[in-house]
């Protein structure tokens, strides 16, 4: 029997096997999906963040912090695969992300909750949508109602979501754009909408250099 992708990424983890799908999902993931947030760290500094817990150059404390967040992250979602999306799935992905950083000490930004005040992404003057606080748990629960019950994602599936312009990942509209959190960031919830990918027989795993199979 073919083994799927969640079955190799939890026997390399759990072995410590160098050089493998593991890893790689590890840091392209968490790299692709800081990047989008605008973090400061390249590549190459993820994976030596991943590998070592240290890195050449200079970057900001808070985009260190959530890169090894983001690694706990992604071990979070492999070891509760089947676990149904629920609000207090978000929340808790929410809160690894976010542990230890700057966002984490304000209690405005609600770490590990759904924002409890208005807020608007790009400063005062924005044609980016966010969630009224009225609609915050509806939207929240449209997201899970559009992941739940698709056990395989196909490749154009994955291209309609995300997109790839020049091996990056670009965040296209959809029901991410509603900002239910007050950070107004989503890496949680791409790691969540993810889940899908486990439980296909042959997953697709999306890399920085493109999509493979």
């Amino acid at each position: 029997m073919d083994r799927t992708l969640l079955e190799a990424l939890v026997f390399q983890r759990d072995h410590h096997i160098d050089g493998n799908v593991y890893k790689a999902c590890q840091c392209d993931f968490a790299y692709n999906s800081n990047h989008i947030e605008g973090s400061t760290l390249t590549h190459d500094q993820t994976v030596q963040i991943f590998d070592r817990a240290t890195f050449s150059g200079t970057a900001a404390v808070d985009d260190i912090v959530e890169a090894r967040n983001h690694f706990r992250a992604f071990d979070h979602v492999l070891d509760t695969w089947d676990e149904p999306l629920s609000p207090d799935y978000l929340r808790a992905m929410h809160r690894i992300l976010k542990s230890g950083t700057a966002y984490a000490a304000n209690p405005v930004m609600s770490v590990g909750e759904f924002k409890k005040f208005s807020n608007v992404i790009g400063g005062a003057v924005s044609d980016v949508e966010t969630a009224s606080l009225e609609d915050v748990l509806h939207l929240a629960g449209d997201l899970i109602d559009s992941r739940e019950g698709k056990s395989v994602r196909q490749f154009e599936g994955v291209c309609k979501r995300h997109g790839l312009s020049g091996g990056y990942l670009r965040l296209c509209p959809g029901p991410l754009r509603g900002h239910v959190h007050a950070d107004g960031e989503r890496v949680h919830v791409r790691a969540a909408r993810h889940l899908p990918f486990s439980r296909a027989p042959r997953a697709v795993m999306m890399t920085r250099r493109g999509v493979a199979a």
